[in-house]
C-alpha cells in the first residue's frame, strides 16, 4: 500500500516537473468564465511575468474532474483578490495559452 502511494505521488510530481511553464510571476488582472463548444472553461488575463503567455489571456478548460477545475478557479480568484503573483503551467506540453491545467500563487 505504501509503495503504491509513493508511486502515485512520484508520478504526480514528475508530471508537474515536466510541465510547460506558460507564465511565471504574473499578476492576474481579469478573471472570467464561459462555455465554448459545450465545454466549460474559465479564463484569466495576466500582466507582467515571463513566458509564452505573459500579458495574455489564458484558458483553463474543464478537462479533468470538477474538483480540480473548481480548485484552479478558486486559486485564480484568490490570486486576483489578493494581488499575489501566479505561475501557470500546461502539464501536457502543448505550448498554447488555451490549455492551462495548473496554477500556483506566490507571495514575495
Amino acid at each position: 500500500m505504501k509503495l503504491s502511494i509513493v508511486g502515485a505521488l512520484a508520478f504526480l510530481v514528475s508530471g508537474n516537473c515536466l510541465a510547460v511553464e506558460l507564465v511565471k510571476d504574473a499578476e492576474i488582472v481579469k478573471v472570467g468564465s464561459s462555455t465554448s463548444n459545450v465545454r466549460a472553461n474559465f479564463v484569466i488575463t495576466v500582466k507582467g511575468g515571463t513566458g509564452l503567455c505573459a500579458g495574455k489571456l489564458i484558458t483553463f478548460p474543464l478537462n479533468r474532474t470538477n474538483v480540480f477545475f473548481e480548485t484552479m478557479h478558486i486559486t485564480a480568484i484568490s490570486a486576483f483578490n489578493s494581488g499575489v503573483k501566479v505561475t501557470v503551467k500546461d502539464s501536457h506540453n502543448r505550448n498554447t495559452c488555451d490549455q492551462a491545467d495548473y496554477i500556483e500563487m506566490t507571495r514575495s
